[in-house]
């Protein structure tokens, strides 16, 4: 079996982790163009969990006083050169890629709970921490990067581990340890601080699954992003093995303070966010 070691070393060394392909081609036709307009890029790469964190680790890579928790954020911080750099490195990284075709994961799926996520956390933080509302669409974005990095490295030993979560009900993390010698979350984690993620994503892959038994530092957050989790589910988009997220709901929105109605919002906020991009992504 792959030692964590390896896996960790694997995470902090690639390029970048798979981008979603229909934002691919989208962005390769906005960089065919002669007058590239640079929001319409931000508003692209902040579709994409792999854009994303390759933008924030340019960015925070570089020494600025102020982390970047944020595509647009990260835009910002980054010179016109270093920004051309990375957005061809991803191009290039994207045509490259030649994802694995697992029995069990579906790189769709997980595209769709990511953003699903995203665009929950979004609605939830915007009522609930609306200081935070940019982070959390980032975080919710980047919450499963754990999972396409086994995916990515180990896809078989990966799809067995999904295979027995969903066969005995069992927690994934477990599973992973059994089959992988890894778990996502753990991987997550080191691929959070080799790549600088925002400060709270560390917390947020860890806590995000149980919230109740995180410290009260990092509670509200990774609370925020377990009912985001569960409003991408409601809205159709949920994970691709067992979790016991749904049953948990309750007790963390009850002590977060969010309403059966913010629940809904946040649900119809994820599934029409994500839905809106589908006949594109066809």
């Amino acid at each position: 079996m792959p030692e964590a070691a390896n896996l960790a070393l694997k995470a902090a060394r690639v390029e970048a982790f798979p981008l979603f392909r229909p934002i691919l081609r989208r962005v390769m036709a906005l960089m065919a163009s002669p007058n590239t307009d640079h929001r319409a890029l931000i508003a692209l790469f902040s579709l994409d969990p792999g854009s994303t964190a390759k933008f924030l680790r340019a960015a925070n890579a570089s020494g600025f006083a102020r982390q970047a928790i944020t595509v647009d954020e990260a835009f910002d911080a980054l010179g016109p050169q270093s920004l051309r750099s990375c957005v061809v490195s991803l191009i290039d990284a994207g045509l490259e890629q030649k994802l694995p075709r697992g029995t069990e994961f579906n790189t769709f799926r997980w595209w769709a709970h990511s953003l699903g996520t995203a665009f929950a956390a979004q609605r939830l933080a915007k009522d609930l921490m609306p200081k935070r509302a940019g982070e959390a669409y980032t975080l919710g974005l980047l919450h499963e990067l754990g999972a396409i990095a086994l995916h990515q490295f180990v896809p078989d030993l990966f799809d067995q581990a999904i295979r027995l979560s969903n066969e005995e009900r069992l927690n994934l993390r477990g599973c992973e340890r059994h089959t992988v010698g890894a778990d996502s979350q753990t991987l997550g984690v080191q691929i959070a601080r080799a790549w600088r993620l925002p400060e709270a994503a560390e917390a947020v892959v860890v806590y995000h699954e149980n919230p109740l038994e995180a410290p009260d530092a990092a509670f509200d957050i990774s609370a925020l992003i377990c009912l985001a989790n569960y409003a991408a589910m409601e809205g159709g988009f949920g994970h691709q093995w067992f979790t016991k997220i749904q049953e948990i709901a309750p007790g963390v929105a009850q002590r977060l303070g969010a309403s059966d109605a913010l629940l809904d919002e946040a649900t119809q906020h994820s599934r029409r966010g994500v839905a809106a991009l589908l006949p594109r992504a066809a």
